[in-house]
């Protein structure tokens, strides 16, 4: 409640003092590695949620640690979101985050059909962008209209 109302330095004692008395917990390593993340504490942020990933299989710190690698490391965040798309195969932020990351025309290729059925399906502006994106990349004499 704290960190909602943008009172973040309450919100982070608040947290700290959780991982002390429940460091086997999951959500509160998440929650430490959001307001890591969010003060540029990147390293801190991704040893948070990996210890979140660990103690849970929490699926939101897989999320984060996802977006996290994206903004980091294309190739850190393709293996890891290869990874965890095995064990949340439906999860549509992973599957974002894994397209995202692709860069090869030929990895491109075989994702193309994942990336236009995610498309389609979520009728997200930001997937139909992604999938022009990849297609344009993969095939560059393609058309770029959404079928």
């Amino acid at each position: 409640a704290l960190y909602r109302e943008g009172r973040v330095e309450e919100a982070l004692t608040a947290f700290k003092h959780s991982l002390d008395i429940a460091p086997y917990w999951w959500t509160n390593w998440n929650n430490y590695g959001a307001i890591m993340e969010q003060q540029g504490n990147y390293n801190e942020a991704r040893e948070a949620y990996q210890k979140a990933i660990d103690n849970g299989n929490y699926y939101l710190a897989y999320e984060n640690q996802a977006k996290l690698l994206l903004n980091t490391s294309s190739a850190e965040a393709k293996s890891f979101t290869k990874e965890a798309l095995n064990y949340f195969p439906y999860n549509i932020t992973l599957w974002f985050v894994y397209l995202s990351s692709l860069e090869e025309p030929d990895e491109i290729r075989t994702a193309l059909p994942m990336a236009e059925y995610l498309a389609k399906q979520t009728r997200s502006s930001d997937f139909i962008n992604l999938y022009q994106s990849l297609q344009q990349t993969a095939t560059p004499e393609a058309k770029q209209d959404l079928p």
